[in-house]
């Protein structure tokens, strides 16, 4: 759409390989950041027994790794969303 078209258009002032490299470090960034976070909005009592999250994870690393994989931007809107829902 538009607003992932603004988003990439910064990436048009580079040779192709080097904005792909670009997209694969910020796509790299994006998702350390979500899972960090989503570390920090797991449950506290759940947290203190890292297996349940072991077992969220195993559940949500398919389809976030697939729009990694892909080059979507939805991983980067989910991480900037996690971030938003953290600092409110």
């Amino acid at each position: 759409g538009p607003i992932a078209a603004l988003l990439v258009m910064p990436l048009s002032f580079f040779s192709y390989a080097a904005a792909g490299w670009i997209w694969l470090v910020v796509q790299t960034i994006a998702y350390i950041f979500l899972w960090v976070w989503m570390f920090r909005f797991f449950p506290v009592t759940l947290k203190k027994r890292f297996g349940f999250f072991f077992l969220a994870w195993c559940f949500a690393i398919n389809p976030i790794h697939n729009n990694f994989q892909s080059g979507n931007i939805q991983l980067i809107l989910l991480a900037v969303l996690a971030w938003a829902e953290g600092c409110f």
